[in-house]
């Protein structure tokens, strides 16, 4: 999987944000995408040398650097969540493993995870079950173009379909 192709199209569909906002969906975020109510936010952000309750709060901006670590490490966060809910990942072609990796990405691991059917689709190759019940989602009427982007990849592999 192309890393830098993946990272520079999340960053895309994210934005990067320097200081902490409410997301769509309510949740803390800064960065690109970095849910700040995440297990292991605290460290992270701690781990960069920032107080976390001022980033929380929006009181400390990040750098571009700080923006980079905290997706390198969602990123690797991603790609293992990837590799475990989708049995075979590593035999996936390598523009479906960043799809999978993305809505990882974007969703986090536990959320990917409730899409039991687009999930079983990838794992049987079955990619025109897979691009239907990824557009079917609330999760496609939620992030408009990075959905529209991610199923037309995978429909892209549809045979007969």
């Amino acid at each position: 999987m192309d890393r830098a192709a993946l990272k520079t199209r999340i960053r895309d569909y994210e934005g990067c944000e320097y200081e902490a906002y409410d997301d769509t969906e309510g949740y803390r975020t800064v960065a690109i995408g970095f849910n700040l109510d995440d297990p292991g936010a605290k460290d992270a952000i701690e781990g960069l040398g920032l107080d976390f309750d001022l980033v929380y709060d929006a009181e400390v901006a990040l750098s571009d650097g700080h923006c980079e670590a905290l997706l390198d490490l969602r990123l690797d966060t991603a790609i293992n969540d990837a590799m475990s809910l989708v049995s075979n990942f590593a035999t996936q072609p390598e523009d479906i493993q960043g799809v999978i990796t993305d809505m990882c990405y974007n969703l986090g691991g536990p959320r990917f995870a409730k899409f039991e059917k687009t999930i079983a689709a990838f794992e049987v190759k079955d990619y025109c079950t897979a691009a239907k019940e990824m557009g079917d989602s609330k999760w496609a009427r939620q992030v408009g173009r990075r959905a529209v982007d991610d199923i037309a990849i995978v429909q892209s592999y549809c045979v007969g379909g």
